[in-house]
């Protein structure tokens, strides 16, 4: 079983740079590895993803809220709170929203990947399990 993983790199400007010109150039082409994010410092990746936007995509990945709502009660937290991180995480892509039918404006939050993992590479590596899949793989290879 073969996980999927998405990368979040941590690069200096040159890299960072040299990164963004080549996936420009090369995109389309589908010659670039369209598994990695690239990040120009650790600042901005903290900024991105804390823990409470990795709880949300976790609880999203593994219970499939059908609102905010309901996420923010699988969270234990404020819906407010919820509902800033996740308009955030749209904003980003890492998250898409799918409108419910019916007369209350009610939207439905979507992972926009469909990646088990997503690992944070910087000066300390972080992997964090997203999928249900993932998080089962992972304890079997820990016993």
């Amino acid at each position: 079983m073969k996980l999927k993983i998405l990368n979040l790199i941590i690069s200096n400007r040159k890299q960072f740079m040299t990164e963004a010109r080549e996936t420009l150039l090369m995109g389309k082409h589908g010659k670039k590895d369209s598994h990695s994010i690239y990040f120009d410092s650790e600042e901005t990746i903290k900024k991105c993803i804390t823990t409470n936007k990795l709880q949300i995509l976790m609880a999203i990945a593994r219970f499939s809220p059908e609102s905010i709502n309901q996420l923010a009660k699988v969270l234990g937290r404020e819906y407010p709170h919820v509902l800033k991180d996740c308009n955030f995480l749209e904003t980003i892509g890492f998250i898409k929203y799918e409108k419910l039918k019916g007369p209350r404006k009610q939207f439905t939050p979507k992972l926009a990947f469909d990646y088990d993992i997503i690992r944070i590479k910087s000066h300390l590596e972080e992997i964090h399990p997203i999928s249900q899949r993932s998080n089962n793989l992972l304890l079997s290879r820990e016993l």
